[in-house]
């Protein structure tokens, strides 16, 4: 009994145009090396006629090839933990990649721990009362909870207490 797999490319009818075909070999050509943002593919694949890129792209996001969402989560997992990558900077990437706006939603998602935050700001790890402060103050203005701002002073600043 013969199953279809799923992951195959859809067959072009022999009725499509040629350029229609070779746009579409091109675009799971470029697929295939990485992901891309609508915007930043729709560039990268340089197609003169727009209502073939159009069609190509739409078939692309059809079968999943293209999602924004997935990307922007790609490029925030990858840059998360780098030194010196705040949301402000993940933020302006995305938007220049040619991320939607409306994706900034999956960064707040995705949004850094209380240890992370201070761990990307650098602090140093001895307890030094105007740095506790200052990293209480960074936290609160991010918008956490009191007491989420505590334990994550206390476990940053004295690991060995827990």
């Amino acid at each position: 009994m013969k199953t279809k797999n799923s992951t195959r490319s859809p067959k072009v009818s022999n009725s499509e145009p040629s350029s229609l075909v070779a746009t579409w070999a091109k675009t799971l050509q470029i697929l295939a090396q990485r992901d891309y943002f609508i915007k930043e593919f729709r560039e990268k694949l340089n197609c003169d006629d727009d209502e073939v890129a159009k069609t190509c792209i739409d078939r692309a996001v059809k079968l999943g090839f293209l999602n924004d969402q997935r990307v922007a989560e790609q490029f925030i997992d990858q840059n998360k933990g780098k030194q010196a990558v705040s949301e402000n900077r993940l933020r302006e990437r995305l938007l220049a990649r040619g991320a939607d706006a409306s994706l900034m939603q999956v960064l707040k998602m995705k949004q850094f721990s209380p240890e992370e935050i201070l761990t990307l700001n650098l602090f140093i790890h001895e307890p030094d009362p105007k740095q506790m402060n200052r990293a209480a103050r960074l936290l609160e203005r991010r918008g956490f909870d009191p007491d989420e701002i505590e334990n994550a002073i206390t476990s940053y600043f004295n690991p060995s207490s827990d």
